[in-house]
């Protein structure tokens, strides 16, 4: 009647596996976790498999790790400083062909 080798009924494997599945895809994946598609040239991707295979990382975690510890280092160096704010005649002065009026030479 359609019974495999476990003795269910396929309608019933089928549920059993599809219910299996939901937990541990429920299970694994996780709620606060997003996806975010990145290129790449040849030679990053060649570089990222050859650290994964010396540092026996998978190609996710060195991403991860790289990204914990560059994004400070990046913020650092490329990271904007508050600006020091001119007064409005300063930044007149400072405009080159602009004629200013008297009272600001």
């Amino acid at each position: 009647m359609g019974n495999d080798k476990s003795g269910l009924s396929p309608l019933v494997h089928s549920n059993l596996a599809e219910s299996i599945f939901r937990h541990y895809h429920s299970s694994v994946k996780r709620s606060n976790s997003q996806t975010i598609p990145v290129p790449s040239s040849t030679e990053l991707t060649q570089e990222l498999k050859a650290t994964a295979a010396e540092t026996e990382l998978s190609q996710r975690d060195v991403i991860r790790q790289a990204l914990k510890l560059g994004i400070p280092a990046l913020r650092e160096r490329l990271g904007k400083r508050p600006r020091r704010r001119l007064s409005l005649e300063q930044h007149f002065k400072r405009l080159k062909g602009l004629e200013l009026p008297p009272y600001l030479d």
